[in-house]
């Protein structure tokens, strides 16, 4: 059994590409097992790119991987986020935890990352001072 990171890539676009080469390079710690967007086209691209799987189903990555990089439009976000916490891989993605996503959703997605004893990686933290520059 290999050491490695076993990293499944969300998107296929400029910040998935970018989090790739990042991976890339970082190749003593991770590799990105493959890739997942919700266009098939574009995921079969990006695999085909770089050598990688193109996974044709979410729920097909996650059981393959062992982080799951969430590098999908924002408003996504919170979704692979829950259905990623609901499975044992772990999870980080390129958004912080806005306004945006302390709506309806937030409570879903910090409830299912808590049951899964899952750790949430954000790009970077979000202290409980920022929510005052937040409108009300």
């Amino acid at each position: 059994m290999s050491d490695l990171l076993r990293v499944g890539i969300v998107g296929s676009k400029f910040a998935a590409a970018f989090h790739f080469e990042s991976y890339h390079s970082a190749g003593a710690l991770a590799t990105v097992a493959g890739v997942y967007s919700k266009t098939r086209e574009n995921t079969d691209k990006f695999a085909a790119a770089r050598g990688i799987t193109a996974f044709s189903s979410f729920e097909e990555m996650v059981e393959s991987v062992d982080v799951v990089d969430i590098c999908a439009p924002g408003y996504v976000h919170e979704q692979y986020a829950i259905k990623a916490a609901q499975r044992p891989a772990s999870i980080s993605s390129s958004k912080n935890p806005t306004r945006a996503t302390t709506g309806p959703m937030m409570p879903a997605m910090t409830g299912a990352v808590t049951r899964r004893a899952s750790r949430p990686c954000w790009k970077q933290p979000w202290p409980a001072s920022n929510e005052s520059m937040l409108p009300s």
